[in-house]
Formats: structure tokens, C-alpha cells, sequence
């Protein structure tokens, strides 16, 4: 982005920042400009760009494109700023569109004739087109109706990314550990209207083999690990892996694992996990987070869903210790009524969300308790009525974002409440209700 607005990279001086983010801000924050973030993902990704962004002079503006309602709507000021534009195109429009802006000689709006033997062609049989392209480093085929992965993909030598997400793939062949080059294997499925089901994932299986050999791997997700027990002591040897999904787990001999939502895991395998971990994710019941998480120094966001963790377990024992958490993501977590962050910790902490913490009825934040926070989620806390006690402390906080939350907590933050001081420092605060059609309707800006 920096290079975009500074593509000679001109800026020198005494105010001269080694720090990109540091750059582009010194280079905005005296000018007008309009910024435009064209089909954001996820709030992560927003966030790594938004941030750096400073509010510049009058009239400065961001425009953010998303498929995401939520995505599109976090940063908005007011409901009447959010534009559905889903609905303005029909199907034969949107693809005329895209004919136009992706084959600029043809004018008409129509597909190229060379590329129609590809439309002839099952899609299923897609990957039997592509593996002649030995050379071939990237290949995404998210959102489409794949459901195999041929065995002549082990002619992609030097293919680093493997993208098959959303796919309708269910395994993968022994030919995938030809791929030595592979950094990252993403195939998984969601199916999500709005929040996230226990069993909403759903992974691929591999073939029972050397994983090892995949020496290259970086991202690794969703792997399905059932009736394939060799997988679990083979991923502590890769080194280089920084994110892993791994569901329908088995428990077997007490120290093995479940994915029944009502069944404890044990993870406190020796050899597990890998050490340089940067994105773990852990779902499913556990009496108490295992003992590796304190080693994970490398970690930058952690996701912890259905953990339920023991009414007499400290939820953040394991977790304040990390030099490095930035991102910290808790769904169904707890299951004590107060939650409580102690002072001096998760100095690092920007990002926290906040799901179904069915019992939860008090959140304390002790001064000096995550001094760098700049976004809150809180979702689905039905017993939660009180705003979180030391939330005046959190001066870096810039947006509360709050789902389907208590009708006495949302009071807590309209005109005339009292507890307003608390949170006028915070520079977005938004309120979404979920309707009875599965999409957020209910919508109230607090700012």
C-alpha cells in the first residue's frame, strides 16, 4: 500500500521510519486522499490495513468492498453508510461485467472462444487440466464444485500453494507428498450463516504416509486425523509449519483425542506441537489447556472454541505468558461467571472476541491489563447486563463491536445512561441483532 502512494520511494528526512506502517503514516495523515480495500475477507485483514491508516484532513475517505456483512459493516459510522449491492446485478450481468474487465479486447461482454473448452469440460475434471503446467507455483480453486484430486498432481513439482477451500473435496492421494515444495495445503469447508457451529468445519483426509516429507509446509488445515494415529507424532517434526487445523479426532487410550463436543482431550502429547506455531487453533472440551501452549512463544493469535474449561481452572494462566499474542479468539471458553484480566498482562493484545460465555455476568479488566487493545468483539453473553468493569482503562480501545447481546447491556451505552464516560473513548461502537432469517438486521450505532 505505502508503495502506492509513494511509489519512488521519495520520503526522507529526519521523520524518516524504518516501519512501513510508520511511513504510510506520516505520508497521510497532512493529506486528503480516498483509499479503497476491494473484497476484504476477513477483520484481520482489515485491521492489518485500516490501522495503519491515519483520518487525514476534511473529508479524507475509506471505501471497503467485502462479501462479508460484518467485515463490511465494522468500520462504518452509521447503518445508512453500508451499501448492499448483492442484489443489483443479475447472474447474467455480473458475468458480462467480468468478460469486460477481465478481457479488455472484447468489448461485447462474452467469454473468449479458447477458454470455452474449459466451460465444456465437468469442472470436477478441472485439476486434469492444470497438472500439465509443471512449473506451476499457485493453484487456487476455492468456491467450486471440485471433488477430486487427481493423482497426476504429483506432476506439480513446484506448486507452493494448494488452495481448495470451500471445495467439495473430502480427500487427498498419496501423490500429495510428492510436493516438496508445498508450503500451503488449505482444504476445508465451512458451512456458516452467521456464527459458528460446533461441527461446521470439515476436513480432508490424508493419505496415511510420510507427512514429514512435506518439509516445506507452512499452513496446514483442515487435516482429518481419524483412523490415522501416525499424523499425530509425525507434526511435531515439521518445523516450519506457523498454522494447523486438524478435526474429527478419536479418543482411544486416555492420552488420544475427541471431537465430541460433550468429551474431554488430552493434547498433552510429548511430541506435539510443532513449537513454531504462529495461528493454533484448539476445539473441543478440555479440562485444562495443555502444557505446551506456555511454549509457543512464536504464537501472534490463538482460537479456543467449546473448551469449556473447568470452573476451577484459570482461564488465562497459560495464555498471559505469551510474548507475542496479538489476536485472541474465544468461543463457549468459560464457565465461570466472572471473567477477570489481571494487571500487567497480554501487553501485546489488539484483537479480542468474546462468544457464549453462557454464565458469564461480570467481566473485570484490572488497570495495566491489555494496554494495546484496539478492538473488542463480544457476542452472544446473554447473562452479561453490566459493561465490562475497568473497560475506561482500555485508552486504546477505538471499537466495541457487539452481537446479539443483552437488551440491558446495549441500554448501559445509549444517550442518558450513566455509564457513558466509561466508554467515550472508544470511536466506534456498534450493536447487531441477528433476525429470525439468519442475517443481521438489527442494527445501532453507539458511537
Amino acid at each position: 500500500m505505502l508503495s502506492k502512494f509513494d511509489p519512488k520511494g521519495k520520503r526522507e528526512g529526519p521523520d524518516h521510519h524504518e516501519d512501513p506502517k510508520v511511513q504510510l503514516r506520516l505520508l497521510l495523515e497532512q493529506k486528503r486522499f480516498v483509499l479503497v480495500l476491494d473484497n476484504v475477507w476477513s477483520n484481520q485483514d482489515l485491521e492489518c490495513n485500516v490501522n495503519a491508516i491515519p483520518n487525514g484532513l476534511l473529508r479524507s475517505k475509506v471505501i471497503i468492498t467485502s462479501r462479508t456483512f460484518y467485515v463490511a459493516s465494522g468500520r462504518a459510522k452509521s447503518h445508512a453508510h453500508i451499501y448492499d449491492l448483492s442484489n443489483l446485478l443479475s447472474k447474467e450481468d455480473t458475468r458480462s461485467l467480468f468478460y469486460k474487465k477481465a478481457f479488455h479486447d472484447d468489448r461485447e461482454g462474452k467469454c473468449p472462444p479458447e477458454l470455452k473448452e474449459f466451460a465444456r469440460c465437468p469442472l470436477e475434471d478441472f485439476p486434469n487440466s492444470v497438472v500439465g503446467l509443471t512449473l506451476l507455483r499457485y493453484l487456487c480453486l476455492r468456491e467450486t464444485n471440485v471433488r477430486t484430486v487427481p493423482k497426476s498432481i504429483k506432476n506439480l513439482g513446484f506448486l507452493e500453494t494448494l488452495d481448495l477451500k470451500q471445495t467439495k473435496v473430502t480427500k487427498s492421494p498419496a501423490q500429495i507428498y510428492a510436493l516438496h515444495n508445498l508450503r500451503h495445503l488449505l482444504v476445508y469447508r465451512y458451512n456458516v450463516p452467521n456464527y459458528v457451529t460446533f461441527g461446521a468445519a470439515r476436513g480432508v483426509k490424508v493419505y496415511v504416509g510420510n507427512i514429514v516429507v512435506l518439509c516445506c509446509i507452512q499452513k496446514l488445515s483442515l487435516i482429518t486425523v481419524k483412523n490415522n494415529r501416525k499424523i499425530m507424532s509425525d507434526l511435531g517434526k515439521l518445523k516450519g509449519l506457523r498454522k494447523l487445523g486438524l478435526t474429527d479426532l478419536e479418543r482411544k487410550d486416555g492420552r488420544d483425542l475427541s471431537t465430541n463436543e460433550e468429551e474431554f482431550l488430552d493434547l498433552d502429547h510429548k511430541e506435539f506441537p510443532p513449537h513454531f506455531l504462529q495461528r493454533p487453533y484448539l476445539k473441543g472440551r478440555l479440562e485444562r489447556l495443555p502444557k505446551w501452549i506456555f511454549q509457543l512463544h512464536s504464537v501472534a493469535k490463538i482460537g479456543l472454541k467449546w473448551l469449556k474449561l473447568d470452573a476451577n481452572e484459570s482461564p488465562f494462566e497459560a495464555l498471559k505468558a505469551l510474548p507475542n499474542l496479538m489476536d485472541l479468539d474465544l468461543v463457549r471458553y468459560y464457565t465461570r461467571e466472572k471473567l477477570e484480566f489481571k494487571k500487567d498482562t497480554f501487553k501485546e493484545l489488539k484483537i479480542l472476541h468474546i462468544e457464549q460465555f453462557d454464565q458469564l455476568n461480570m467481566m473485570v479488566v484490572q488497570n495495566g491489563s491489555m494496554p494495546k487493545l484496539k478492538k473488542l468483539t463480544m457476542t452472544r453473553c446473554q447473562n452479561l447486563e453490566l459493561l465490562p468493569l475497568g473497560i475506561e482503562g482500555l485508552r486504546s480501545l477505538d471499537e466495541l463491536l457487539l452481537y446479539d447481546m443483552h437488551n440491558l447491556f446495549i441500554a448501559r451505552l445509549q444517550r442518558g445512561s450513566e455509564d457513558l464516560q466509561a466508554v467515550e473513548h472508544i470511536r466506534v461502537i456498534h450493536s447487531f441483532y441477528l433476525g429470525s432469517k439468519q442475517c443481521f438486521t438489527g442494527f445501532q450505532n453507539l458511537s
